[in-house]
């Protein structure tokens, strides 16, 4: 009992390893102990299994839960009792997403609690039912699992019940997101608010993780699933770590930041393995294959489809999301073509995922493909003003990657109807606010030029010019081709592609460093001087004082000293 006591004790602190430590060596004095009082066995085993939830790690519940309810059946523990050990187990289905398994646990607890149960326990199944039904497939799952949260956070907060308060608001702020992120926002910071007045940890960081999650989806923001994430890792909350990583590096793809994203994507490969969860193993290498994707690499990302097919047995790949379905691969396949030249390809991937997310209402409003599809649409003149002014479209707007789509599919029917001018003007607004976001901001522009150059509104040359160095710099040579294709047929000078140029790293490209200044660069390096590195180059010495100037001017370098440096730092990184 004492180490019961323990255990509980170090779950209120938010040291969930060193609780089951605790809990599981009180398992095992017991399991030493003839005659052991059944109370006793089963107080460790409800703490023990409950911890787990929280941690995680699910793996044992199942075999535990097992040996809870014949140590209460045997004791003659009230029916209620017998309940919250299934309750236990739809929580741990929940999390290890077994949808159907936990809503076999949940109906076995509301059998055992009879029709009219108490307060208490209708909230606490209710809140982890709408968690379950959310992600079911179930046609009516979205209204069925708001009704159930709405009214399991009432019955909490009225009862105090803090943390059936939390889990029953986590479900809510799901239900809300599709229809209103605000709304979803301030779900999420009451959950926050609860679990800080009540000093539940683990219900803050996940209120945290949501509200990261948020953050990806309106501004491409980082931040607070980086505080989520620290959070999760210092708690020992093991799978909320991965989950943060999951989100991470979709919100790094996002912001085109290939090399945090391939970070983020290791993190959440080794949690995996650690937990040897295989369905978060699946999501590992399933970020492994959207990072691909946003590459435009097709071959890797089939293969990562095909693998996750065989291992779903006909499931969608997106059942890993549960309601991120189309909002992971419905982009991923789309925007993989867009980086192919692929654009009917595109049309049509995107269609069917639009298909499959209307199947399922819970994704809309939160997916990251509903933009590109809209703007392909628009080129393709199957939108019109009556989809562009309508409900759909306000939800864009509040998706930051899919509101430069939105505003650029306005241009393009403004230019179609002579208004150039505020074809214009929309095309240039929609563009504010995307630094951030730069492969949405050069997809749009690569996209909308031939509409603008076709009727004559906006800044279709210097949008391809832009496109163009983005991609090529990028290395997506296939929508650089094009871009290019598209200049000489508007007949503007094509930039010509130096050999040598794809070896100078990306950021020295973007502030203008010539393939012979990096070639001049890497001899620096190895600190020849200017004569040697003439010589090296069959240039003369003044031509290389030459380069040299023009290397301490573009990357904003003092004096030779710090050119070598910068020099050697790249050498070091090749």
């Amino acid at each position: 009992m004492l180490l019961a006591r323990a255990g509980r004790q170090a779950v209120a602190r938010g040291a969930l390893l060193t609780a089951v430590e605790l809990l599981d060596r009180g398992l095992e004095l017991i399991a030493d102990t003839p005659d052991a009082p059944p109370e006793a066995v089963a107080r460790l085993l409800e703490e023990l299994l409950g911890t787990l939830v929280l941690t995680g790690d699910v793996r044992r519940v199942p075999e535990l839960g097992d040996r809870l309810d014949r140590v209460l059946t045997v004791s003659g523990a009230p029916a209620g009792r017998r309940a919250v050990g299934f309750l236990t187990r739809a929580r741990a289905a929940a999390t290890a997403q077994q949808w159907e398994e936990g809503l076999t646990a949940v109906q076995r607890a509301r059998d055992l609690l009879g029709d009219t149960p108490d307060p208490a326990s209708r909230a606490a199944l209710d809140a982890v039912a709408a968690h379950l039904v959310l992600n079911s497939q179930r046609p009516d799952r979205l209204e069925s699992a708001r009704a159930l949260a709405e009214g399991a956070v009432a019955t909490a907060e009225e009862v105090g019940l803090p943390e059936v308060a939390c889990k029953a608001l986590n479900m809510l702020g799901y239900c809300l997101r599709p229809r209103d992120l605000g709304e979803a926002e301030d779900a999420f910071a009451r959950l926050v608010a609860t679990a800080e007045t009540h000093a539940l940890p683990v219900w803050r960081i996940r209120g945290l993780l949501e509200l990261g999650v948020l953050d990806r989806v309106r501004f491409t923001g980082t931040d607070r699933l980086l505080a989520a994430r620290g959070a999760a890792e210092d708690t020992g909350a093991v799978l909320m770590t991965a989950w943060a990583d999951m989100h991470l590096t979709l919100a790094h793809i996002l912001r085109d930041e290939q090399d945090r994203a391939t970070e983020s994507a290791r993190r959440l490969r080794e949690t995996a393995g650690r937990l040897r969860l295989r369905e978060v193993e699946l999501i590992g290498a399933g970020v492994d294959g959207i990072i691909a994707a946003s590459l435009g690499e097709r071959e890797k990302l089939d293969a990562t489809l095909r693998t996750l097919e065989r291992a779903l047995a006909g499931r969608s790949a997106g059942a890993l999301w549960g309601y991120a379905d189309t909002s992971v691969w419905g982009w991923a396949q789309g925007i993989c073509s867009l980086l192919r030249e692929e654009p009917d390809r595109a049309l049509a991937e995107f269609t069917e995922a639009d298909a499959v997310m209307r199947a399922l209402p819970s994704t809309r409003g939160v997916t990251g493909f509903l933009g590109p599809y809209l703007l392909l649409r628009t080129l393709h003149g199957t939108a019109d003003w009556g989809e562009l002014d309508g409900p759909a479209a306000e939800r864009l707007a509040q998706v930051h990657w899919d509101h430069p789509f939105a505003g650029w599919s306005r241009a393009v029917l403004l230019g179609r109807e002579g208004r150039t001018a505020e074809a214009a003007k929309t095309a240039e607004e929609a563009l504010t606010g995307t630094a951030t976001i730069p492969l949405a901001a050069h997809l749009c522009m690569r996209l909308g030029a031939r509409a603008a150059l076709v009727d004559g509104w906006g800044r279709p040359v210097e949008w391809l010019r832009a496109a163009e160095q983005f991609f090529h710099e990028r290395g997506t040579t296939r929508v650089s081709a094009a871009c290019r294709a598209l200049l000489r047929d508007a007949g503007s000078p094509v930039p010509r592609r130096r050999q040598g140029h794809d070896t100078i790293p990306g950021e020295l490209r973007r502030v203008g460093v010539t393939a012979r200044e990096y070639e001049v660069l890497r001899l620096l390096a190895a600190r020849l001087g200017n004569q040697e590195i003439a010589e090296h180059l069959f240039l003369s010495p003044r031509t290389v004082e030459k380069h040299l100037a023009s290397l301490r001017h573009r990357t904003d370098s003092a004096d030779r000293a710090a050119l070598i440096a910068l020099a050697r730092r790249y050498a070091e990184d090749r």
